[in-house]
Protein backbone atom coordinates (compact mmCIF):
# COMPACT_ATOMS: atom_id res chain seq x y z
CA UNK A 1 0.00 0.00 0.00
CA UNK A 2 3.04 2.29 0.37
CA UNK A 3 3.18 2.62 -3.43
CA UNK A 4 -0.47 3.72 -3.73
CA UNK A 5 -0.84 7.49 -4.19
CA UNK A 6 -3.41 9.99 -5.30
CA UNK A 7 -3.75 10.75 -9.01
CA UNK A 8 -1.10 13.49 -8.95
CA UNK A 9 1.53 11.37 -7.21
CA UNK A 10 3.41 12.00 -3.99
CA UNK A 11 5.96 14.68 -3.14
CA UNK A 12 8.35 14.11 -0.26
CA UNK A 13 11.27 15.94 1.33
CA UNK A 14 13.58 14.78 4.07
CA UNK A 15 16.88 15.26 5.83
CA UNK A 16 19.37 12.85 7.36
CA UNK A 17 21.81 13.90 10.07
CA UNK A 18 24.78 11.84 11.28
CA UNK A 19 25.12 11.95 15.05
CA UNK A 20 28.27 9.84 15.44
CA UNK A 21 30.03 8.31 12.45
CA UNK A 22 30.69 10.73 9.55
CA UNK A 23 29.64 13.68 11.73
CA UNK A 24 33.04 15.43 11.72
CA UNK A 25 34.83 13.77 8.80
CA UNK A 26 34.09 11.40 5.94
CA UNK A 27 35.79 10.41 2.69
CA UNK A 28 34.43 13.37 0.71
CA UNK A 29 35.48 15.97 3.26
CA UNK A 30 38.87 14.26 3.59
CA UNK A 31 39.37 14.39 -0.20
CA UNK A 32 38.41 18.07 -0.26
CA UNK A 33 40.85 18.93 2.54
CA UNK A 34 43.58 16.91 0.86
CA UNK A 35 43.03 18.77 -2.43
CA UNK A 36 43.48 22.06 -0.61
CA UNK A 37 46.63 20.74 1.05
CA UNK A 38 47.96 19.60 -2.34
CA UNK A 39 47.47 23.14 -3.65
CA UNK A 40 49.33 24.55 -0.65
CA UNK A 41 52.14 22.04 -1.18
CA UNK A 42 52.48 23.09 -4.82
CA UNK A 43 52.86 26.72 -3.74
CA UNK A 44 55.47 25.79 -1.12
CA UNK A 45 57.39 23.59 -3.55
CA UNK A 46 57.55 26.50 -5.99
CA UNK A 47 58.84 28.80 -3.24
CA UNK A 48 61.38 26.17 -2.17
CA UNK A 49 62.65 25.85 -5.75
CA UNK A 50 63.03 29.64 -5.97
CA UNK A 51 65.02 29.73 -2.74
CA UNK A 52 67.25 26.87 -3.88
CA UNK A 53 67.96 28.65 -7.16
CA UNK A 54 68.85 31.82 -5.27
CA UNK A 55 71.19 29.87 -3.00
CA UNK A 56 72.83 28.14 -5.97
CA UNK A 57 73.25 31.49 -7.69
CA UNK A 58 74.88 33.00 -4.59
CA UNK A 59 77.20 30.00 -4.33
CA UNK A 60 78.17 30.27 -8.00
CA UNK A 61 78.91 33.98 -7.55
CA UNK A 62 81.10 33.41 -4.48
CA UNK A 63 82.99 30.60 -6.21
CA UNK A 64 83.62 32.93 -9.18
CA UNK A 65 84.95 35.57 -6.78
CA UNK A 66 87.19 33.02 -5.07
CA UNK A 67 88.56 31.83 -8.42
CA UNK A 68 89.31 35.41 -9.38
CA UNK A 69 91.16 36.08 -6.13
CA UNK A 70 93.10 32.84 -6.52
CA UNK A 71 94.15 33.82 -10.04
CA UNK A 72 95.29 37.23 -8.76
CA UNK A 73 97.45 35.58 -6.10
CA UNK A 74 99.10 33.20 -8.60
CA UNK A 75 99.69 36.03 -11.06
CA UNK A 76 101.43 38.03 -8.34
CA UNK A 77 103.56 35.01 -7.41
CA UNK A 78 104.50 34.55 -11.07
CA UNK A 79 105.42 38.24 -11.36
CA UNK A 80 107.72 37.93 -8.35
CA UNK A 81 109.28 34.75 -9.78
CA UNK A 82 109.93 36.45 -13.14
CA UNK A 83 111.44 39.46 -11.36
CA UNK A 84 113.68 37.21 -9.30
CA UNK A 85 114.68 35.29 -12.45
CA UNK A 86 115.81 38.53 -14.08
CA UNK A 87 117.74 39.49 -10.96
CA UNK A 88 119.39 36.06 -10.81
CA UNK A 89 120.32 36.33 -14.49
CA UNK A 90 122.16 39.61 -13.80
CA UNK A 91 124.02 38.06 -10.85
CA UNK A 92 124.97 34.98 -12.90
CA UNK A 93 126.41 37.19 -15.69
CA UNK A 94 128.44 39.06 -13.07
CA UNK A 95 129.65 35.78 -11.61
CA UNK A 96 128.02 36.34 -8.20
CA UNK A 97 125.82 33.23 -8.49
CA UNK A 98 126.33 29.86 -10.15
CA UNK A 99 124.36 28.87 -13.26
CA UNK A 100 122.48 26.18 -11.30
CA UNK A 101 120.72 28.87 -9.28
CA UNK A 102 119.22 30.32 -12.45
CA UNK A 103 118.10 26.85 -13.57
CA UNK A 104 116.45 26.02 -10.26
CA UNK A 105 114.55 29.30 -10.18
CA UNK A 106 113.41 28.72 -13.77
CA UNK A 107 111.71 25.53 -12.56
CA UNK A 108 109.86 27.59 -9.95
CA UNK A 109 108.80 30.05 -12.67
CA UNK A 110 107.43 27.24 -14.83
CA UNK A 111 105.50 25.75 -11.91
CA UNK A 112 103.91 29.11 -11.16
CA UNK A 113 102.99 29.60 -14.80
CA UNK A 114 101.25 26.23 -14.68
CA UNK A 115 99.38 27.35 -11.54
CA UNK A 116 98.31 30.54 -13.33
CA UNK A 117 97.06 28.50 -16.31
CA UNK A 118 95.08 26.21 -14.00
CA UNK A 119 93.62 29.19 -12.16
CA UNK A 120 92.56 30.78 -15.46
CA UNK A 121 90.84 27.53 -16.46
CA UNK A 122 89.03 27.35 -13.10
CA UNK A 123 87.95 30.98 -13.43
CA UNK A 124 86.57 30.29 -16.91
CA UNK A 125 84.62 27.29 -15.65
CA UNK A 126 83.22 29.24 -12.69
CA UNK A 127 82.20 32.06 -15.04
CA UNK A 128 80.34 29.59 -17.24
CA UNK A 129 78.50 28.20 -14.20
CA UNK A 130 77.62 31.71 -13.05
CA UNK A 131 76.23 32.52 -16.52
CA UNK A 132 73.34 30.13 -15.81
CA UNK A 133 72.09 32.66 -13.26
CA UNK A 134 73.50 35.89 -14.74
CA UNK A 135 71.25 37.08 -17.57
CA UNK A 136 71.20 39.99 -19.98
CA UNK A 137 68.21 42.19 -20.78
CA UNK A 138 66.80 39.52 -23.13
CA UNK A 139 67.08 36.78 -20.51
CA UNK A 140 69.97 35.01 -22.24
CA UNK A 141 72.93 33.68 -20.21
CA UNK A 142 75.80 36.15 -19.96
CA UNK A 143 79.32 35.03 -19.11
CA UNK A 144 80.95 37.55 -16.73
CA UNK A 145 84.26 39.02 -17.85
CA UNK A 146 87.40 38.88 -15.68
CA UNK A 147 87.51 42.69 -15.56
CA UNK A 148 84.10 42.63 -13.83
CA UNK A 149 85.59 40.95 -10.76
CA UNK A 150 85.23 43.20 -7.71
CA UNK A 151 88.26 44.14 -5.66
CA UNK A 152 87.10 42.14 -2.63
CA UNK A 153 84.38 39.88 -1.34
CA UNK A 154 81.11 41.60 -0.41
CA UNK A 155 80.97 42.72 3.18
CA UNK A 156 78.30 40.99 5.25
CA UNK A 157 76.26 42.96 7.77
CA UNK A 158 77.19 42.48 11.42
CA UNK A 159 75.35 39.79 13.35
CA UNK A 160 73.13 40.99 16.16
CA UNK A 161 73.86 38.48 18.92
CA UNK A 162 70.78 39.54 20.87
CA UNK A 163 68.49 38.83 17.92
CA UNK A 164 69.75 35.36 17.01
CA UNK A 165 66.95 33.48 18.76
CA UNK A 166 64.31 35.68 17.15
CA UNK A 167 65.93 35.14 13.75
CA UNK A 168 65.91 31.36 14.25
CA UNK A 169 62.24 31.43 15.28
CA UNK A 170 61.37 33.51 12.22
CA UNK A 171 63.32 31.13 9.98
CA UNK A 172 61.34 28.16 11.31
CA UNK A 173 58.13 29.95 10.39
CA UNK A 174 59.33 30.89 6.90
CA UNK A 175 61.17 27.76 5.78
CA UNK A 176 59.18 26.06 2.99
CA UNK A 177 60.54 22.59 3.79
CA UNK A 178 59.23 22.87 7.36
CA UNK A 179 55.89 24.12 6.05
CA UNK A 180 55.75 21.20 3.59
CA UNK A 181 56.15 18.75 6.44
CA UNK A 182 53.46 20.59 8.39
CA UNK A 183 51.05 20.13 5.45
CA UNK A 184 51.94 16.43 5.20
CA UNK A 185 51.39 16.13 8.95
CA UNK A 186 47.93 17.68 8.61
CA UNK A 187 47.04 15.18 5.86
CA UNK A 188 48.12 12.24 8.00
CA UNK A 189 46.30 13.63 11.04
CA UNK A 190 43.13 13.81 8.94
CA UNK A 191 43.80 10.26 7.77
CA UNK A 192 44.04 9.12 11.41
CA UNK A 193 40.68 10.75 12.11
CA UNK A 194 39.24 9.08 8.99
CA UNK A 195 40.43 5.67 10.18
CA UNK A 196 38.99 6.27 13.64
CA UNK A 197 35.74 7.34 12.00
CA UNK A 198 35.40 3.91 10.36
CA UNK A 199 35.49 2.31 13.81
CA UNK A 200 32.57 4.33 15.16
CA UNK A 201 28.96 3.11 15.17
CA UNK A 202 26.65 4.83 12.71
CA UNK A 203 23.81 6.71 14.40
CA UNK A 204 21.67 8.68 11.95
CA UNK A 205 18.47 10.59 12.63
CA UNK A 206 16.18 11.39 9.73
CA UNK A 207 13.04 13.43 9.24
CA UNK A 208 10.78 12.99 6.21
CA UNK A 209 7.51 14.65 5.18
CA UNK A 210 5.33 13.38 2.32
CA UNK A 211 2.05 14.55 0.78
CA UNK A 212 -0.09 13.19 -2.03
CA UNK A 213 -1.75 15.50 -4.55
CA UNK A 214 -4.68 14.91 -6.84
CA UNK A 215 -7.85 12.88 -6.45
CA UNK A 216 -8.38 9.44 -5.00
CA UNK A 217 -8.95 7.69 -1.72
CA UNK A 218 -9.48 9.87 1.33
CA UNK A 219 -7.11 7.63 3.26
CA UNK A 220 -4.24 8.95 1.11
CA UNK A 221 -5.02 12.61 1.72
CA UNK A 222 -2.98 14.74 4.17
CA UNK A 223 0.67 15.13 5.13
CA UNK A 224 2.68 12.21 6.47
CA UNK A 225 5.65 12.92 8.75
CA UNK A 226 8.16 10.25 9.68
CA UNK A 227 11.10 10.45 12.14
CA UNK A 228 13.71 7.71 11.80
CA UNK A 229 16.62 6.64 13.97
CA UNK A 230 19.09 4.28 12.30
CA UNK A 231 21.85 2.55 14.26
CA UNK A 232 24.50 0.23 12.83
CA UNK A 233 27.62 -1.12 14.51
CA UNK A 234 30.63 -2.12 12.36
CA UNK A 235 31.65 -5.74 12.85
CA UNK A 236 34.63 -5.67 10.47
CA UNK A 237 37.20 -3.42 12.16
CA UNK A 238 40.46 -4.41 10.46
CA UNK A 239 40.13 -1.85 7.66
CA UNK A 240 39.67 1.09 10.01
CA UNK A 241 42.35 -0.10 12.42
CA UNK A 242 44.81 -0.67 9.57
CA UNK A 243 44.24 2.78 8.07
CA UNK A 244 44.57 4.41 11.47
CA UNK A 245 47.78 2.54 12.30
CA UNK A 246 49.36 3.36 8.93
CA UNK A 247 48.45 7.04 9.19
CA UNK A 248 49.70 7.23 12.79
CA UNK A 249 53.05 5.71 11.78
CA UNK A 250 53.41 8.25 8.96
CA UNK A 251 52.47 11.06 11.34
CA UNK A 252 55.14 9.96 13.83
CA UNK A 253 57.73 9.88 11.03
CA UNK A 254 56.79 13.38 9.89
CA UNK A 255 57.09 14.70 13.45
CA UNK A 256 60.60 13.29 13.71
CA UNK A 257 61.53 14.92 10.40
CA UNK A 258 60.10 18.23 11.64
CA UNK A 259 62.25 17.99 14.75
CA UNK A 260 65.31 17.26 12.60
CA UNK A 261 64.64 20.36 10.48
CA UNK A 262 64.18 22.51 13.60
CA UNK A 263 67.47 21.24 15.08
CA UNK A 264 69.26 21.75 11.78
Amino acid sequence: DEYNTLSGGEFSVGALLSLWRDRQIDQRRFDLARSRNDLRKAELELLLRQILVQREAAGAYLQWLAAGRELTVYQELLRLADLRQNQFADLVREGALPQITLTENLQAVLRRRALVADAERVLTNRANVLSLYLRDADGSPRVPRPDELPADFPRLPPVDAAGVEAAVAAALQLRPDAALLAVDGQVEADRVRLGENLLKPRVDVGVEAARDVGSGSNTLDGTETVVKLQVSIPVERRTGEGRRAEAQANLNRIRQEQRLIEDR
